[in-house]
């Protein structure tokens, strides 16, 4: 009782100040609310935005398919983003659809690129990578099971996976990759804090999550030159992955993965070539160019906020 008493009253000193924040703020301010729970917490301090205040901006950071399995979050949307100035998510696409859940212009937006990385094209050995938590949509199971059957080949024999990050799924990977007699060949290798370098050693990256608003780590294996194999399970891998870019898989199955995998690392001279082609398209996702997209937005956003105050007064 103590303890719950005690947090009550750090949560309405925590509102109050975060009240007294908000209407410090000016129109030359805006805040973005990355998830639609912090907005909500900002309603429950009585907060209710102004003319002379700051732009509102929501997020949504995965794509617009991901609120069927979480429809709490789909209610909480437009209850909670009802009175923002303006919404974005990962890709155009999921923007044109969240404008039917949204009362506010919706834009895509990507992630930036991380600055200063540049593209090697030195010859890579038979070594695959992958850097995923190791959370159940990234499927990592499934992928293990089809390095393993798509390596089962004599001449693809000398090909290896390995496969960084950690997480609560540790135990199954390591039971897949057991099962798969591919010990030697599959390794897990912990978190790394040098991806650059991981993605520079490999001749193509592998994703098999099943849900990703936006792949990461295919723009950052792209920035080096290494192009990436993935299931068509969103717009923003689709934004990535292009033809000559890399390979996307459908239908979403195991099987289907494996066979997609076993004809790319047949022909090490394409996934060279689409290497040099990843790093091309990864300048599309400048710095740069995702702030000039920045702009944009603010611009659209403030205008939003005029129109609304205007029309409420």
């Amino acid at each position: 009782m103590p303890r719950l008493l005690a947090k009550r009253s750090e949560l309405t000193i925590a509102r109050r100040r975060l009240r007294r924040l908000m209407n410090s703020y000016g129109p030359e301010t805006a805040v973005v609310f990355s998830h639609v729970k912090t907005k909500t917490f900002l309603d429950s301090t009585g907060y209710l935005p102004r003319a002379d205040g700051p732009l509102l901006i929501g997020q949504h950071h995965s794509q617009f398919e991901s609120l069927v399995d979480e429809p709490s979050l789909r209610e909480a949307l437009p209850l909670h983003f009802g009175d923002i100035d303006a919404f974005t998510t990962l890709t155009d696409e999921d923007a044109h659809k969240f404008e039917h859940l949204i009362p506010a212009p919706c834009f895509g937006v990507a992630n930036p690129l991380q600055a200063g990385w540049t593209p090697s094209f030195a010859s890579r050995p038979n070594k695959a990578v992958a850097l995923a938590r190791f959370s159940h949509e990234k499927q990592l199971d499934l992928m293990v099971r089809a390095f393993a059957r798509a390596t089962a080949a004599p001449d693809l024999s000398e090909w290896t996976l390995d496969i960084y990050g950690s997480g609560k799924e540790e135990g199954r990977i390591r039971s897949a990759i057991e099962a798969s007699g591919s010990q030697g060949r599959i390794r897990l290798m912990g978190p790394t804090t040098s991806p650059e370098t991981v993605y520079r050693q490999a001749a193509i990256t592998l994703s098999s999550s099943n849900l990703e608003g936006f792949g990461l780590t295919i723009l950052e294996a792209a920035a080096c030159g290494t192009p990436s194999l993935a299931f068509d399970c969103s717009p923003g891998v689709r934004s990535l992955i292009r033809p000559d870019t890399g390979l996307l898989v459908r239908p979403l199955t195991e099987e289907a993965y494996a066979q997609a995998l076993r004809g790319a690392l047949s022909d090490p001279d394409r996934l060279a070539q689409m290497g040099r082609a990843a790093s091309e398209r990864a300048q599309q996702f400048s710095p740069d160019r995702i702030v000039d997209r920045w702009g944009a937005i603010l611009s659209e956003a403030e205008r939003q906020h005029s129109r609304r105050f205007s029309s409420a007064g």
